[in-house]
């Protein structure tokens, strides 16, 4: 792909696209909820024997992953290099780029701030930024928050092409100061569709994000940081490629086993920031996902139960797209209802979270590969720990 012109459709896209009819290529195992025989605990491989059979056949340069119960972690392990050629190792500490997992960080921010008052799910994209853009187009004005965090606001899948090449020419600038332009002009274009109607868009979480950022008066970087990191104790998370340019300081990124210097070619341009820019370690994105595992009861409280009600559940009759809000919903026997799911690449990493709220289970796996067979890869570290540690529950007498 070429990276001026992209990262625009990631494959990470398609993979949720083919998610809406069952999600692509999640193994036999949690892709139908066919069973596997479930060995117990003593007879079933450690998580660190899988990494690297796993890494071993696929040819990854690393994987790692964490698995949980609640706030308790059962395993953790990391394998691999943090660039294929070089013998630097990676750590449970190091940072990985989680894509478009930070989508459903914009939303836990939104829903922050419609807890504290400074902002409605209903709130429109005209109340909100119709005083500092001029012009929004009428088929724009209506769209609200809600919509757009739910991938229903009309907005393009694919920004026009000038927009996006305009946004690498200025990567040098406040990545704040690009993603108010680049919004107020897709603002000012006709959507692409009608309102409520489901496109995966990158774009719109950079609407809803330039929204959070008028009524905070803050860049979202910032905002996400002091409102979400740091009360979860993320210390790792930052933005962008997380290795230092000319070091192995961090995994780098590769596209097909050739890793990609770190740099602006590292990473989509930094304005894209609330749709998919984050980066942290597999650690601290389990604390993450154990946050909205627990759905409001665990600590830090940092929102209400009623709030994951919003964040995690779809509108109303989409069993096409259960998509909520950076959450996709999907039926699984052994989470014993839905499970909880969605992956992030920037076409150089790939990541996924598994979340089971009625078992209190959940796992995140990362790589630093963006080739489509990463996908399967993880897929195969999930299925393994999930035959692990959530065999079928027995019937009820």
């Amino acid at each position: 792909m070429d990276r001026h012109r992209g990262c625009r459709l990631t494959w990470e896209e398609l993979i949720l696209e083919n998610a809406m009819n069952h999600l692509s290529g999640f193994s036999l195992l949690l892709l139908v909820g066919v069973w596997l025989p479930s060995p117990s605990h003593a007879e079933a491989p450690r998580l660190a024997d899988v990494l690297a059979q796993v890494r071993e056949r696929t040819e990854l340069p690393s994987i790692a992953c964490v698995v949980f119960r609640g706030d308790k972690v059962l395993e953790e392990a990391a394998v691999g290099v943090r660039k294929v050629g070089s013998k630097e190792t990676v750590t449970l500490d190091d940072q990985y780029h989680i894509g478009s997992l930070t989508k459903s960080m914009t939303a836990t921010l939104a829903a922050m701030e419609v807890q504290a008052g400074e902002i409605r799910w209903d709130s429109t994209v005209q109340q909100i930024l119709g005083p500092t853009i001029a012009d929004i187009d009428g088929g724009y004005r209506e769209v609200t928050l809600r919509q757009l965090l739910q991938h229903r606001g009309g907005v393009p899948h694919d920004p026009p092409g000038e927009l996006w090449d305009a946004l690498w020419r200025h990567g040098a600038q406040p990545a704040a100061a690009n993603r108010a332009w680049f919004v107020a002009e897709i603002l000012r274009r006709k959507p692409a569709q009608e309102a409520g109607r489901f496109a995966y868009s990158n774009t719109g979480y950079m609407i809803a994000g330039e929204m959070l950022e008028t009524v905070t008066s803050r860049a979202w970087e910032t905002v996400v940081r002091a409102k979400l990191c740091v009360p979860l104790g993320m210390k790792s998370a930052g933005f962008g490629a997380a290795a230092s340019p000319g070091k192995i300081d961090q995994p780098w990124g590769h596209v097909k086993g050739k890793p990609i210097p770190p740099g602006p070619q590292a990473d989509n341009p930094p304005a894209l920031g609330p749709a998919g820019t984050v980066h942290c370690s597999v650690r601290d994105l389990a604390k993450y996902a154990a946050f909205h595992l627990r759905e409001g009861t665990g600590k830090p409280r940092l929102l209400d139960p009623a709030a994951f009600e919003i964040l995690h559940v779809p509108p109303p009759g989409e069993q096409t797209d259960p998509y909520a809000m950076g959450w996709l919903r999907v039926p699984r026997d052994w989470a014993a209802g839905d499970a909880l799911t969605h992956n992030g690449s920037n076409t150089m990493n790939y990541a996924v979270i598994w979340l089971a709220p009625r078992r209190d289970f959940g796992l995140v796996v990362v790589t630093n590969e963006g080739r489509s067979e990463a996908a399967g890869a993880l897929d195969q570290v999930a299925a393994a720990m999930v035959t692990k540690y959530c065999p079928p529950e027995k019937p009820s007498r």
